[in-house]
């Protein structure tokens, strides 16, 4: 039964995770995904869209609490937050707080669409795999 888990790959990187903090490990903080991401995405466009909504969510490291960013909000440092696995990479800082991923504190983040969102059509994209084969 194969697993990620059981490669040595996986092995070394969650051990050198476990000893070194991402402030030791990646001293000038690079992020090549945040590279790709601004060149990629222009969050102009996404923050002016009126059609739908976007909630994007990341965790307060501060206070442990869920903070959800909306569409006039998002931008590139929102996007990292909400994908900043706190073993791999350092915090965040919006605006003087820092965040990691919005998965901590909610995974996903449905109050908002509870609250706010106008519509009764609701898509939610399941990125890992229920099953595994081989």
């Amino acid at each position: 039964n194969w697993s990620i888990e059981n490669t040595p790959g996986y092995l070394f990187f969650d051990t050198m995770s476990r000893v070194f903090s991402p402030y030791v490990a990646n001293p000038l903080g690079l992020n090549p995904l945040r590279d790709v991401i601004e060149q990629e995405i222009d969050f102009g466009n996404v923050r002016a869209c009126k059609s739908m909504e976007l909630f994007i969510s990341a965790t307060n490291v501060e206070t442990g609490q869920l903070r959800v960013f909306s569409d006039g909000e998002i931008d590139l440092d929102t996007v990292m937050a909400s994908a900043c696995l706190p073993q791999l990479f350092r915090a965040v800082e919006i605006k003087g707080v820092p965040y990691w991923d919005g998965g901590y504190g909610g995974n996903p983040a449905l109050f908002p669409f509870f609250k706010t969102a106008a519509t009764e059509d609701v898509l939610f994209v399941q990125i890992n795999p229920v099953v595994r084969e081989g």
